[in-house]
């Protein structure tokens, strides 16, 4: 953070946004046991219903919103997030994999 001049006292909250925010996320769309008020596999779920729950899961759960313009450590090509992936890469690939640069929700 020092080389890149961001204060230290933002290193808390950088962390909750990059990190403990999107594995929030990637953890509850990985659960098998997680529940909506419709999901999809119920009994008697309609079609409506259960396109309800698929894009709850996918525009609120899953931790990047855009696929065509990503939000990820990996895809911001600016050097504070770039040094931060290949840090993170080497810690833990998967997380650093799904990892995003902030909150956008």
């Amino acid at each position: 953070m020092r080389r890149h001049g961001i204060d230290q006292k933002l290193l808390e909250p950088l962390f909750n946004h990059i990190i403990v925010h999107a594995m929030d996320h990637y953890g509850a769309d990985q659960s098998s046991d997680l529940r909506f008020s419709l999901h999809p596999w119920h009994v008697g779920c309609s079609a409506y219903q259960a396109f309800n729950t698929s894009m709850f899961r996918v525009l609120i759960v899953r931790p990047n919103l855009n696929p065509l313009a990503p939000n990820t450590l990996r895809s911001i090509n600016k050097p504070f997030y770039q040094d931060l992936y290949r840090e993170l890469k080497k810690i833990h690939p998967e997380v650093a994999e799904e990892a995003t640069a902030s909150v956008m929700y």
